[in-house]
Order: C-alpha cells, then sequence, then structure tokens
C-alpha cells in the first residue's frame, strides 16, 4: 500500500526539487522521473509497514495523514544521491516516529478494530498416537 503519491510530493516540495533530484537523463530531460519517485515511494510504504505491522492489522483501510507525512519524509530522503542535513533530519525523527507507533506511544488515528491482537494466536494440534516407538520397532 502506497502511503504517498507523485503529487503529495510536488506538493510538499516542489516540482523543480523533485525534477533535480530525480532527473539522472544525460543530456537532462527536465521532467521528475517518476519511476525513480515511484521506487522511493514503494521503498518508503515498505519500511513503514514494516513497523506498523507490529500493532496494526495491514493493509489499513484508510491512509492517516501521519503516514502520508512519513511517506514524503522517507521518500524526499531516498531520492537523494547524498543527503542535506534537512533530508537526514527528517528521515531520522520519521524513523523514530515509526518505532514509537511500533512500541505503542503512538496511535494512529484511524477507526477502532483495526490494531492487530497484542499477542500471536495460539495453534493447537491433535494427532494420532505414535505407530512406531522403539517398543513396537524393537526387533527390527
Amino acid at each position: 500500500m502506497a502511503y504517498a503519491t507523485l503529487q503529495d510530493l510536488i506538493t510538499r516540495y516542489g516540482e523543480q526539487r523533485l525534477i533535480e533530484m530525480t532527473d539522472r537523463f544525460d543530456p537532462p530531460a527536465e521532467v521528475i522521473d517518476e519511476g525513480v519517485v515511484a521506487k522511493a515511494l514503494q521503498d518508503a510504504s515498505d519500511r513503514i509497514d514494516g513497523y506498523v505491522r507490529v500493532v496494526y492489522a495491514l493493509p489499513l483501510t484508510e491512509t492517516p495523514a501521519m503516514l502520508r507525512g512519513l511517506a514524503e519524509d522517507i521518500a524526499f530522503f531516498l531520492l537523494y544521491e547524498e543527503p542535506t542535513d534537512e533530508a537526514r533530519k527528517r528521515y531520522t525523527e520519521a524513523v523514530a516516529t515509526l518505532r514509537d507507533i511500533s512500541a505503542g506511544r503512538v496511535k494512529l488515528p484511524i477507526a477502532q478494530g483495526a490494531e492487530s491482537p497484542s499477542r500471536p494466536a495460539v495453534v493447537h494440534v491433535t494427532s494420532q498416537p505414535r505407530r512406531f516407538s522403539r517398543q513396537s520397532m524393537g526387533g527390527l
């Protein structure tokens, strides 16, 4: 599940900035490379899922604005070949927030019933009695 879109990144960071970060053509095409952005957004969503699935059942029925912002910050960081201090700071804060979500210190503003059970399910198995044992195979 993608938590943010190309349009979200354009709205937050500006089209020209994204062109500068993603246009890796020679000569420059002066357009956003949507494939590069899609990869960064998917990687960001995968990282978010890794933290969120500890507490919430995935896929979420709605995308909270908080997760959209975190996805934008993570994708923004991933788009850099050499991240700036600003991008690194946003990424670090995003990961810290995800850790808080995973630990239950921060709750997502989503509908009730979306949280995963806090303990894993228990599986009970019943089987037939052993047919072969040391005693039954003693003379073989």
